[in-house]
């Protein structure tokens, strides 16, 4: 018998290479035992059965689970799994904890602090105050090598927690620490006091109940560094990659991936950027890391979208800390109210999910829910209204025109139509649930309205009271952009008239919001009107108007699905919201990859349509999807357009490498 442990994720490739080893070195080895980290199951059964008929072998798998559900069977087996933990895991979760959690954090105390932020956060909503939320996971973090014997002061426990926080709120950062460190110390808490001292140690069941949410934690990071790999495999069938080259892709990956919840959570507080460099060198070029980082966060499992939201909000809530220790009066003034106008690029994407059978993967209509049900209030323009109507007309136009006659770019809804594995014959009368023939715009009103609770509203009144000086340097920003726009390659081609009225669409927005504010708030963190969309020229409006009206630029009117849906995570609106939204809300957003759709996909779909004819609908439904989403990772991010911003974070971020 041999006896074998192992904690690759390639577990099928190590038991056959060492079946075979055996076989030339210790041919008399009928039976291998083969014990590891990784949850492997009946998915082995294949293999254990392919190895006993052709080696005469066989192999006897014990992996996480064989190994957790026997621990505590029997009193030995429990003093052991106790002892191992004590001896081996302990050290390692410190370690880890310290070394690899957050590379991205450059601060040992920093990184302890947001592994806290991660564990303390609920998955569920809660009234509990923000600011005093974190500050009980600073203090456990200031405390977390402390024992009875090993104690620290009230003013040691200060000291640790304010340096992770700006200067200058020294009184403030002093009294949340003490508050916490109070609330921590009742009866039967999570902190112990040394009698009437101002000594403070973690409870020996805090500690416990640390290490394993921090094991599961880690458990959870390398499901998601091995879901990335896969997603690098899938994408370069070609490459191949050793267990250690694969751990570094891995970590690596994950690395980029926290490195954009990282910047999303500064932006979020307005913070600075930061880089990385990466241990496997250039194994994977940028476009493919990004490539690999974009499929995991369209299409988590729910474990790792759990994961995720818990990393992104930590990340958040760091952010806010590091800028102003009340966190909570900072996010709730950041909408005194709610009122949202809804941009074309908002509304499309709803349209494109009705094309979901699963409900659980419809998040841009699980974060316009989650807004209603916080209270915010939802219209749309006119003009809006119009554009949506015109976008679908295109797409009728292209489904009726072949591939290669359409010299310009897919429109979006075909396209999210097209990869849902629908024949593109079907699309007329799939648009018919959104407009009719008689009158389009009043059908797309009304079903807005009847299906999302988005009225009617205009700003045209507001936007002609706007400053002549601002309005003109508004329409010179939107006339810029829409040129630059109407000269890419594979751009619509609009004429005068028609690109003047969509700079006049944006205008009657952007303006009409801003003077809506004026009349509203003058605190740039409480303007409770917004407007929702994706365009990065609104998004990036202040910085425009600053070179044109320097001092004098108004805030951006705009708010972006990512910053509306973090928000919606951790604000005070988030109990008003139902757990199945708040816990379905996206972890990125972004329509960008379907604007370069290229062509050849969709007659590859038409191809393999016509290829399954015969079978059942949803047969070939499934296997249209699953083609052209095998064909869109292996091309990239930089063939399809990728989530755009996103890719720019995670390339601005690996830029300078070191190589291997």
């Amino acid at each position: 018998m041999a006896v074998q442990y192992s904690v690759t994720t390639d577990w099928k490739g190590k038991i056959t290479a060492t079946v075979d080893r055996l076989g030339e070195t210790i041919p008399s080895v009928q039976e291998l035992i083969y014990a590891t980290n990784q949850i492997i199951g009946p998915a082995a059964d294949d293999l254990v059965r392919t190895i006993r008929r052709s080696k005469q072998v066989f192999v006897d798998i014990r992996d996480r689970s064989w190994f957790i559900e026997r621990e505590l069977t029997a009193p030995q087996r429990e003093a052991a799994s106790l002892e191992l933990s004590r001896t081996m895991v302990d050290p390692l979760l410190v370690e880890r904890r310290i070394r690899n959690y957050s590379p991205i954090l450059n601060d040992g105390e920093a990184r302890i602090a947001l592994l806290h932020l991660v564990l303390d956060a609920h998955d569920e909503a809660s009234d509990k105050g923000l600011t005093k939320t974190c500050f009980e996971s600073l203090v456990l973090s200031a405390l977390y090598d402390t024992t009875s014997e090993s104690r620290l002061t009230r003013e040691a426990i200060i000291a640790r927690v304010a340096r992770l926080l700006p200067a200058g709120f020294e009184t403030q950062i002093a009294q949340q620490v003490l508050g916490a460190i109070q609330r921590l110390s009742v009866r039967n808490g999570q902190v112990k006091q040394v009698g009437k001292t101002n000594e403070y140690f973690l409870t020996g069941e805090q500690r416990e109940a640390v290490k394993q949410r921090a094991a599961e934690y880690l458990l959870l990071q390398n499901e998601l560094e091995s879901r990335l790999v896969s997603a690098v495999r899938a994408s370069l069938p070609g490459l191949h990659l050793n267990d250690g080259k694969a751990d570094q892709v891995g970590t690596d990956l994950r690395v980029a991936l926290e490195s954009v919840l990282l910047r999303r959570g500064e932006a979020f507080a307005k913070a600075a950027v930061r880089e990385l460099s990466r241990s496997s060198g250039r194994l994977l070029t940028d476009t493919q890391v990004a490539a690999a980082t974009i499929e995991v966060l369209e299409r988590p499992s729910p474990r790792i979208r759990l994961y995720l939201h818990r990393l992104a909000d930590a990340y958040t809530m760091f952010a806010f800390l590091r800028q102003a220790p009340d966190v909570q009066k900072v996010v709730v003034s950041m909408f005194s109210g709610g009122d949202l106008w809804l941009d074309t690029s908002a509304i499309l994407p709803l349209f494109a999910e009705t094309l979901l059978d699963d409900p659980g993967e419809r998040h841009y209509t699980a974060l316009i829910r989650a807004a209603k049900d916080a209270g915010l209030r939802l219209f749309v323009t006119d003009g809006v209204v119009e554009e949506v109507e015109r976008h679908i007309n295109r797409c009728v136009a292209f489904t009726r025109t072949g591939t290669r006659e359409w010299r310009r770019n897919v429109p979006f809804l075909a396209t999210a139509y097209t990869l849902s594995g629908r024949a593109r014959s079907g699309f007329t009368n799939w648009a018919e649930r959104f407009r009719g023939a008689v009158s389009p715009e009043e059908d797309i009103r009304q079903y807005l309205y009847e299906t999302y609770g988005v009225e009617r509203r205009n700003l045209l009144a507001e936007a002609d009271t706007a400053p002549t000086e601002l309005r003109a340097a508004v329409q010179e920003i939107w006339h810029e952009a829409h040129e630059k726009r109407r000269v890419s390659p594979g751009a619509e081609e609009l004429d005068t008239p028609t690109r003047m009225r969509l700079v006049a669409h944006d205008v009657e927005n952007s303006v009409g919001i801003i003077q809506l504010r004026k009349k509203t708030s003058i605190n740039p963190l409480g303007y409770r009107s917004w407007w929702l969309t994706l365009d990065r020229i609104a998004l990036d409006l202040h910085q425009k108007l600053a070179s044109r009206l320097g001092r004098d630029a108004p805030a951006s009117p705009a708010i972006s699905p990512d910053f509306m849906s973090q928000y919606l995570r951790i604000g005070p609106l988030r109990t008003a919201i139902e757990r199945e939204l708040w816990t379905s809300l996206p972890i990125v957003t972004d329509i960008s990859r379907y604007a370069f759709f290229p062509k050849d996909l969709i007659t590859r779909a038409d191809e393999l349509r016509e290829a399954h004819e015969g079978l059942d609908e949803h047969i070939i439904r499934r296997r249209v999807r699953d083609e052209l989403n095998k064909a869109k990772l292996q091309r990239g991010p930089a063939s399809l357009g990728g989530i755009q911003r996103m890719m720019d974070s995670v390339e601005t971020q690996l830029r300078k490498q070191t190589s291997s």
